[in-house]
Order: C-alpha cells, then sequence, then structure tokens
C-alpha cells in the first residue's frame, strides 16, 4: 500500500483526491459524515459515527479495549464482575459520614485492627468498650446449650407475649416465627395433644362449655364423671365406677425403680391378687363369712368373733399353730380338714376329759388298720396302729405282748418237800401272772399233793393232787394267778417219794 493521489476528469481541470494504491488498484480516500438531510457532521475523534445494533446480535467489549476514561468527576456506570480486568487506580470520593461499603469475594478475608480503624463522630471513646464488652457478655450468658443441666442462679429473659383476647394466626404460613398469646388475664393458650389427667370435679352445662362440646361427646364426659365419688361418700345402689386393671406378674418382682415410685398393682395368672399380710401387734379380721383357700397362717392371736351357724365352709386351711379359743360356747361351724401339719407341730385329738378323770361327754372312736399278714415289727417306745382282721376285728394276743411272755419249768424231778422255784422273780414292781399249769408225777406207785406258792413258803395259789404212774394236771386259769412284786412263783410236793415236773406259763406286769 502506498500514498497516491488521482485527478477526476483529466481533460478539462478535473478535482485531484488522494487514494492508496493497492495491487495496481487506486483506491481514493473517503470521509464519513453523519446527520439528517441538510446537515452533516464529520466523523472525528471526538465525534465518533453512531452504531445501531442489528437485531439478535451481539457485541464483544472488553475494559482493555476501552481508552482511558477523561479526567474529572465523570461516572462510568455499573461495571460487570470480570476477574482478571484491571481498571487502574480508582479514587473513592465518599462524605465520611456515608462510608464505603467494599463486598469481600467467595473466601476472601480482610485483615482489619481496631487501632487502624477511625473512630465515626459521635462514636464512644475506647475508655466506654469495656462497659460495652460487660454488656456482650451477659447477654452470652442468657445463650445455654441444648440439654444442658440447670445450675442454681442461671440468668434468663422475661418472655412476652401477645394478648389476644380472640386466638388467631398471627404467622403467615406454617413454619414461621410466630409469639405466644394469652387471654386477658395472661394465661397461655395451648394446643392440647395425646393424655390429659384431669382432677375430679363437677361437669354441667354452665359457662361455654355447651357452646364448645355438646351431645354425644358431652354424655360421654359425664358418665366419666359419673365414676368419680368423693371420699367417705356414702354407697348408693346404682353408683358407676371402672374396671382396676393390674399387671398379670407370674414371678412377683419390683416393677418400680425406687421406694416412693408409682406402682402398678400385680396378679397371679388367674388374677388373683398379690398381697403382703404384715403387721404387727393385734390383727382383727372381723367377721368371715367366706374364704377360698388360706396357704399358711403364720400365728392367729385370737378369733373374737364366732363363725355364722350353718355348714359354712373356709375352704382348705393348713393349721400350723392355732391359739386357744375364746372361752364361751364359740362355734366354728363345720370345718373340712383336707391336710393337717405333720410332725412336732401336728394337731392333737383327744377326749374331752383327763386321765383318771371322771367319765363324760361322748367316746371317740377309734379305727385301727386292717391286714391279713403280720406287720414288721416298730422300735421300742415308738408309736403303733392298732391292728384289725379284714372284717375290722381287733387283733389281740391273750393277756400280754410277746415281749413280756414268761414261763419257767423245774428242770429235774421234785421228789421230796423242798420249795422249788418255777419261775424267778421279774424285777422291782413286777409281778408274775400265770395263765397256764401242767403239773405231772412219773413214780410209779407213790401220790402226791402239790401246791403253787407265792415264794418259798409263801400263800398257796393254786394245788392239787397228781396220781402215781403219770396222774397229774393241766390247767388253764380264766383270771390269771400272780406273785407278790418282785417274788418268783415256787411248787412244792406234800409227799416224799414222788417224782413231779411242774411248767408254768403267763406274763409280767404291774
Amino acid at each position: 500500500m502506498s500514498d497516491s493521489s488521482a485527478t477526476a476528469n483529466l481533460g478539462s481541470g478535473g478535482v485531484a483526491f488522494d487514494g492508496d494504491l493497492i495491487g495496481g488498484e487506486f483506491i481514493p480516500f473517503s470521509k464519513l459524515v453523519f446527520g439528517a438531510i441538510g446537515t452533516r457532521t464529520i466523523v472525528a475523534s471526538d465525534a465518533g459515527l453512531p452504531v445501531h445494533q442489528q437485531t439478535g446480535a451481539t457485541w464483544a467489549v472488553s475494559l482493555a479495549s476501552l481508552p482511558a476514561l477523561a479526567a474529572g468527576t465523570n461516572a462510568i456506570g455499573k461495571l460487570a464482575a470480570n476477574d482478571g480486568i484491571d481498571i487502574g487506580d480508582v479514587t473513592v470520593n465518599n462524605a465520611s459520614a456515608a462510608g464505603v461499603y467494599v463486598r469481600p469475594g467467595d473466601g476472601a478475608t480482610f485483615a482489619i485492627s481496631a487501632a487502624s480503624l477511625p473512630l465515626p463522630s459521635g462514636a464512644a471513646a475506647e475508655g466506654t468498650l469495656g462497659s460495652v464488652k460487660t454488656a456482650v457478655e451477659l447477654i452470652d450468658n442468657l445463650v445455654l446449650a441444648e440439654d444442658a443441666a440447670h445450675q442454681n442462679a442461671d440468668p434468663g429473659v422475661q418472655v412476652l407475649a401477645v394478648r389476644s383476647d380472640t386466638l388467631s394466626a398471627l404467622a403467615g404460613t406454617d413454619g414461621d416465627y410466630a409469639p405466644l398469646q394469652v387471654n386477658a388475664t395472661g394465661a397461655l393458650y395451648v394446643a392440647v395433644s395425646g393424655t390429659v389427667s384431669v382432677s375430679a370435679h363437677a361437669v354441667t352445662n354452665a359457662g361455654t362449655f355447651v357452646v364448645q362440646e355438646n351431645g354425644a361427646a358431652l354424655t360421654a364426659l359425664q358418665l366419666i364423671d359419673d365414676a368419680i365419688h368423693a371420699e367417705d361418700d356414702a354407697h348408693v345402689s346404682g353408683d358407676k365406677g371402672a374396671l382396676a386393671l393390674a399387671v398379670r406378674n407370674d414371678t412377683p418382682g419390683a416393677l418400680a425403680g425406687s421406694d416412693g415410685d408409682y406402682i402398678p398393682l400385680t396378679t397371679d395368672s388367674t388374677g388373683r391378687l398379690y398381697t403382703l399380710a404384715a403387721q404387727s401387734g393385734t390383727w382383727n379380721v372381723g367377721t368371715v363369712t367366706t374364704v377360698t383357700t388360706v396357704t399358711t397362717v403364720s400365728a392367729v392371736t385370737q378369733i373374737t368373733n364366732s363363725l355364722p351357724a350353718g355348714d359354712n365352709n373356709i375352704g382348705n386351711v393348713d393349721v400350723v399353730t392355732l391359739p386357744a379359743l375364746p372361752a364361751g360356747d364359740n362355734n366354728i361351724g363345720n370345718v373340712d380338714v383336707v391336710t393337717l401339719p405333720t410332725g412336732a407341730s401336728a394337731a392333737q385329738v383327744q377326749g374331752t376329759v383327763a386321765h383318771d378323770s371322771a367319765a363324760a361327754n361322748n367316746p371317740v372312736l377309734l379305727g385301727g388298720k386292717a391286714v391279713s399278714s403280720e406287720p414288721s415289727a416298730v422300735a421300742n417306745g415308738d408309736v403303733a396302729m392298732l391292728l384289725t382282721d379284714l372284717a375290722g376285728k381287733l387283733l389281740t394276743l391273750p393277756y400280754a405282748n410277746p415281749e413280756n411272755s414268761v414261763n419257767g419249768s423245774n428242770a429235774a424231778a421234785i421228789t421230796d418237800t423242798t420249795s422249788t422255784s418255777i419261775i424267778a422273780a421279774q424285777g422291782a414292781g413286777v409281778r408274775a401272772y400265770v395263765t397256764d399249769l401242767v403239773i405231772s408225777n412219773s413214780h410209779a406207785t407213790v401220790g402226791t399233793v402239790v401246791k403253787i406258792t407265792d415264794g418259798s413258803g409263801g400263800t398257796v395259789l393254786f394245788q392239787c393232787y397228781c396220781a402215781p404212774a403219770g396222774g397229774g394236771v393241766s390247767h388253764r386259769f380264766a383270771v390269771p394267778i400272780k406273785t407278790t412284786a418282785n417274788t418268783a412263783l415256787h411248787a412244792v410236793c406234800v409227799t416224799t417219794g414222788s417224782s413231779v415236773y411242774v411248767t408254768a406259763n403267763g406274763y409280767k406286769g404291774a
């Protein structure tokens, strides 16, 4: 490209104009003007060419392509954010009272110290900041962590509420903050949910109750109120009540945390209520009509009231120890005894009069054990049952038991008149009772009278003649003959020369 010139209409004084010669072609220079019809404005550095943006077209403009701003107080409008563009030094001229607002970028920090900041006009001096700090700390003390434990003298802020004589919504929508509301007396409005316990009181239609609730709900409330009775109220036929529930607990155990806590009543699997019978001193149970089952009665001090007359059943009673019945004609009714304790605490059955007393009243019937064979022997001193045959007839031994049987016989024949012991003395205080005697004489020609005496030379208890050559006697006494206590039974022949043998059977006793 090179500057050049050309002349229009070379034949007759044409106008010359400058241009540019490019590749052999001459391109004339031109000036741009703009303006309305009949006017023109030459495009220059201080008068730019107006441009109208085509519909839908965009311009890419960067701050780097813009010329420097003119000196002075020219406004640059609103700058779009564009990191990395340097717009030069900007002087902010604003009143000191208005201040300058600076917005840091995301994640940016400012290092600002109190010493570098001037106080605005009218601000508190640094000396008063201690009071401000104290006030802020007092406010901070009001902030407590969730679930923090209460401490004595914790500070707080009085909670204010809005008086609303007619309760209405004060928040814009669900989830908005709203103030607490109270009525004219300062009572807080609350919304009740779940179960509410109400103390006993009269329920009527007075006041606004009938307006708030009526019909079936009111009837239900009145029925509930009917079941509530004042302490010490007299019973009236048809009184209403509520079913008392309890906890089934097959193995009784503690259901409350500690002493003094509320606890439910407990029952066994059949619904019978567990109770603790623990009372010291005199315990008067008054009149008992019917007791189904009593497992154990530790001790009954006194039964003051007679049982009602008739066939009253007091159930199964395990009797451990019963005290003496009160004096008088007390009737305990008909008692069916199913199980009695054994051992030392067993119930004692005895007659109405003591031993060696005059007989009186009805006898006590006795029973025995029916056996068809000999039972095993019991130890000496043990209690033994009476025995009968299978028809109930009492089995007895003649006179005494086998252990008290006694018998004796002379080993050699009695041939003279010397007294011979047949049964020895049985000891102090014990007699010999003779039930059977067998006496025989074996001498061929000499007979004799034989005497049975109470000791040697004593009283003759029995005598008989025994003929020679086998004469004698065998006798059973319907009433046994007896010796004096601790005295032997003797036999003596009246005639010498006989040959006599004596055998005596019986028992010993007092």
